[in-house]
């Protein structure tokens, strides 16, 4: 809250027309076919509700001279309000961009328009990419530079994330975390290649309800000194016309077998029927998780519509078909074994379906 004061009297202390005022959300719908009701899906239950994917957020800049620009992002998502982004950015035409303050990790494709849903071209990302690292923002610095075909994001800083999934609350910390994203382009074709390395805390807290009888909560807590944990991305796109092709795949490991490795993959076609349609289809995979923490597998074939009122506003409607591998959650007692899905709150490992339909906006 102090933060968005300071900008807010800052706004005022250097004129208000100066001030660039954008404001974005995303209502969605969603409902599962998994018949036992009490069983959750990234919090989507098997009755038609507004999924935990619903958010909004402003985003503010103002610009000093011609070069330099401040950026501010706070978001609303489940009554709480965060801030996302506090940023100072500098374009020197020798240099390159320079940014200082929080800002995105330059992970994917979509990085920068991950909280920003009516610029995907899915209802939401594909999550066993884009949600196996759910961390999106560091404070630091970092310097791009870009050349005719080839361009350089160099970046470091800290990090620090908290993701609340229901019952479980995760929170990471990366000290020393430093990355290099190298894009290139041919034609047609782009590709992108990024590393990034940091020494990470995690903590879980889980919370498990009505588990006695007289319906109170069991919780724990478990922090894990996961070491040298480093995080590799890379992706391939290529834009024809009205056919586009976006795939990207993730690979992390750590020094702690809590969270060994992992390494998955998404490939996603779509295709612009006209200017007021677009069809995307997505399929992507956890290939491979040598972890006691979230050893589930998923493989998830998708399918959205989408229409586009205008560039502001796009109804999306889809549905996705998601087979678990594996499922399981760690317990407070046997985390790390085989029995460990004792406390599973995850659909049994069959294929479900998830049906949904959103309406994104940006102005």
């Amino acid at each position: 809250m102090k933060y968005i004061l300071f900008f807010n009297l800052l706004f005022l202390s250097t004129g208000l027309a100066a001030v660039e005022l954008h404001y974005f959300g995303q209502v969605v719908a969603a409902k599962t076919s998994i018949e036992d009701e009490s069983l959750l899906y990234d919090g989507i239950a098997n009755k038609v509700t507004l999924g935990n994917l619903t958010s909004g957020g402003i985003n503010f800049g103002h610009q000093f001279g011609s070069n330099s620009t401040v950026i501010m992002q706070t978001l609303l998502f489940e009554e709480n309000v965060n801030l996302d982004l506090l940023q100072f950015k500098y374009n020197h035409e020798r240099i390159g961009t320079t940014r200082i303050g929080r800002q995105r990790l330059p992970f994917f494709w979509f990085s920068e328009n991950v909280q920003v849903n009516a610029l995907l071209p899915w209802i939401d990302t594909p999550r066993e990419v884009y949600a196996k690292i759910p961390i999106y923002s560091f404070t630091g610095a970092s310097i791009e530079k870009s050349f005719d075909r080839v361009g350089f994001n160099l970046y470091a800083g800290h990090v620090k994330e908290k993701l609340d999934d229901g019952d479980i609350e995760y929170d990471a910390n990366a000290n020393n975390s430093i990355g290099l994203r190298i894009d290139a382009k041919l034609g047609s074709f782009k590709f992108f290649a990024n590393y990034n390395r940091g020494e990470t805390k995690l903590s879980i807290k889980s919370s498990i309800s009505n588990t006695t009888p007289q319906g109170s909560s069991l919780g724990y807590t478990q922090n894990y000194d996961l070491g040298q944990f480093e995080i590799f991305t890379a992706g391939l796109s290529f834009d024809l016309d009205r056919m586009k092709l976006y795939s990207e795949l993730l690979y992390t490991t750590t020094e702690n077998g809590a969270l060994k490795q992992t390494l998955s993959y998404y490939v996603s076609p779509v295709y612009t029927i006209n200017d007021s349609w677009q069809a995307v289809a997505t399929f992507s995979r956890d290939h491979e998780t040598k972890t006691n923490l979230f050893p589930s597998k998923t493989s998830t074939l998708g399918l959205n519509l989408n229409y586009f009122f205008d560039l502001s506003n796009v109804f999306k409607i889809g549905v996705e078909q998601i087979n678990f591998k594996r499922v399981s959650v760690a317990s407070p007692s046997l985390a790390g074994t085989s029995n460990s899905g004792v406390y599973a709150m995850r659909p049994p490992g069959k294929n479900f379906n998830i049906f949904a339909a959103s309406w994104s906006f940006v102005y």
